[in-house]
């Protein structure tokens, strides 16, 4: 396989972590190599032709990390988690790798890593960095933590559904959470308290809903059935709603206390013309 521009793709995740240990050396001979090495705090990406054409990332263990180095015209890429380390500017004749280590450092008497390893990849083209991180996305699971039926669309997640809609995650079924904090950019419904706001004329609301069989803003069965409905919104119309509703207990509640000091007064009127009555 001879290159002329490419691609070196793989998944790690270290246990222990030491000097010059091989995740990848691919070779065409000892002084032209593609490395994915190790060092005492994380890893040493990029390439040497005699010189450490190199950049260096610390990470924690236990991890999973994707780790990605490409060559193309004299640029030589380093990645880290779909993060570019730095760009090198250096000359790399076409690459002919006849030998490669993984895993293992077959140049210091077979020190094997200390880590898990997976999905290596190969390609005959540079990658961009859009695609670099695309395939970080798309991959950013480690085999032991992928579950049935959960996908990736770039930076969008599906769980039950391959189809995400461009949401950031998709979800086909039910979910169970403590605490969901929706943060809304729009107004909170307290306008409702404000002097100026007008209340609904119940008459006018009356017929509103005999016509229409829903609220007024407030979107209809049919409507939730096609389209669903965005909780922030939803909410915020539902408190308008209770905050109307409120106000016209207020008022009825002064109408009501009103209406009963008028009872009142007409029992006293009543009670005297009884007592009046009875004197002739």
């Amino acid at each position: 396989m001879s290159l002329s521009e490419w691609t070196f793709s793989v998944w790690y995740n270290p246990s222990t972590l030491l000097p010059n240990e091989y995740i990848i050396d691919a070779r065409e001979h000892l002084t032209k190599r593609v490395l994915f090495h190790t060092t005492p705090t994380g890893f040493l990406l990029g390439f040497y032709d005699g010189n450490y054409n190199t950049d260096t990332v610390t990470v924690n263990l236990n991890q999973w990390y994707h780790l990605v180095v490409t060559y193309s015209e004299n640029k030589l890429n380093t990645y880290v988690n779909g993060t570019s380390l730095g760009e090198i500017n250096i000359n790399i004749p076409t690459f002919i790798p006849t030998s490669s280590s993984i895993g293992t450092n077959i140049l210091n008497n077979g020190k094997n890593v200390n880590g898990l390893i997976d999905e290596i990849s190969i390609y005959s083209r540079a990658l961009s960095t859009v695609e670099v991180l695309t395939l970080y996305n798309a991959d950013d699971l480690p085999p032991q933590l992928i579950c049935e039926n959960l996908y990736c669309h770039g930076r969008n997640i599906g769980i039950g559904t391959n189809d995400t809609k461009g949401y950031k995650l998709a979800v086909a079924g039910n979910i169970i959470a403590e605490e969901v904090k929706v943060a809304l950019q729009t107004n909170w419904p307290d306008y409702v308290f404000k002097d100026d706001y007008v209340l609904p004329d119940l008459a006018n609301l009356e017929s509103y809903i005999k016509s229409n069989q829903h609220l007024p803003n407030i979107p209809d069965a049919e409507f939730v059935a096609k389209e669903g409905y965005n909780l922030g919104e939803m909410d915020s119309k539902l408190l308008e709603k209770i905050e109307e509703l409120t106000l016209y207990l207020i008022e009825q509640n002064k109408r009501t206390e009103l209406l009963i000091k008028e009872v009142e007064l007409l029992k006293e009127e009543n009670q005297e013309l009884r007592e009046l009555i009875d004197r002739r």
